[in-house]
């Protein structure tokens, strides 16, 4: 079994539902979440899943970082893989920038642990409806319905296919950070034009979506920072 110490963005589609979407990664693979904190399920008031504590929700880019690192130096965990998944925000303006981000982070983790350990970084790209759009069948067109996800695909595919170019939706970066166009608040605008009344929530829709989606699917279509992640920790499954 390989250990997985998991830090992720404190978004509410990935804290109530990410655990289970990477458990279909591969056999062997033992995900314990360190980052974010959650309020555990409490049925008798109708809620199934997890949500992020007041104090860390919403937590992503350098601030999720930073939660790692001290994370890691006051708590370090006995694991064989530290994961980290986070939103990428059109931060990366190529591969080699992603690729030095990367080696930033684990020379971080190194000294934050002072040992080394591996490294893994799962971005969303932009964020995580890119996954959702990427296994459009076991996502939105399961969760809605064929005739409200048909409607949708016709309302966003200007916009937003193929579906191998949904982690370049929503550049350039802002100055402050983030994309010039958020792809969640064009699934959101999208859902106002059609009749069905529907809508799309991240703290609901997002969660019951993810936890349906194949991580095969979505390295398919995901080839620049999915696919990295998804492989290598497929592979030290494989090495056990």
């Amino acid at each position: 079994m390989v250990s997985v110490a998991l830090f992720h963005t404190a978004g509410h589609t990935e804290t109530g539902a990410l655990q289970e979407f990477l458990s279909k990664f591969a056999p062997g693979l033992r995900f314990e979440r360190r980052f974010p904190h959650c309020k555990k399920p409490a049925p008798k008031f109708g809620r199934t899943h997890p949500t992020p504590v007041q104090n860390s929700s919403g937590c992503t880019g350098q601030a999720l970082i930073d939660a790692m690192l001290v994370r890691l130096k006051k708590y370090p965990p006995v694991a064989d893989v530290i994961l980290l998944v986070d939103d990428a925000d059109c931060r990366f303006d190529s591969n080699a920038a992603y690729e030095e981000d990367c080696g930033t982070l684990q020379k971080e983790i190194t000294s934050a642990l002072g040992r080394e350990v591996t490294f893994v970084a799962l971005f969303a790209a932009p964020e995580i409806e890119s996954w959702l759009i990427a296994d459009w069948d076991n996502a939105f067109a399961s969760w809605y319905g064929a005739d409200v996800a048909n409607a949708l695909l016709y309302a966003l595919s200007s916009q937003l296919f193929p579906k191998s170019s949904i982690e370049t939706y929503g550049y350039p970066e802002l100055p402050e950070g983030g994309c010039s166009k958020k792809l969640s608040d064009t699934i959101r605008e999208a859902f106002i034009g059609l009749p069905y009344g529907k809508r799309y929530s991240k703290a609901s829709d997002g969660i019951e979506m993810l936890r349906g989606i194949n991580p095969a699917n979505v390295a398919a279509s995901c080839r620049t920072y999915f696919n990295p992640a998804y492989k290598a920790l497929c592979a030290l499954a494989a090495n056990l």
